[in-house]
């Protein structure tokens, strides 16, 4: 499968967030030039959507993984089973 180049308006558009959030994920170095995005010479940076996709389902484990003890054994989501 070949990866698709898409611009800063395009990742917006698909992640349903705005210019301004791309922009700053640039500067917050979330998005990291070399892996997630390329700046050709003389033109915009373009984003891969394979690792774009890939950040996205990192990110999604993560907010999984995370889990915030309550009290009487329950956690955030789930039922934690104590002996």
């Amino acid at each position: 499968m070949q990866d698709e180049l898409l611009t800063i308006n395009e990742v917006a558009a698909w992640l349903k967030v705005e210019r301004s959030t791309i922009l700053s994920r640039i500067k917050k170095r979330i998005y990291v030039k070399g892996v997630h995005f390329y700046s050709p010479r003389g033109s915009r940076p373009r984003f891969s959507r394979l690792a774009v996709q890939a950040w996205l389902e990192e990110r999604d484990l993560a907010e999984v993984k995370e889990d915030i003890p309550m009290s009487r054994g329950y956690s955030q989501g789930k039922i934690r089973l104590t002996g």
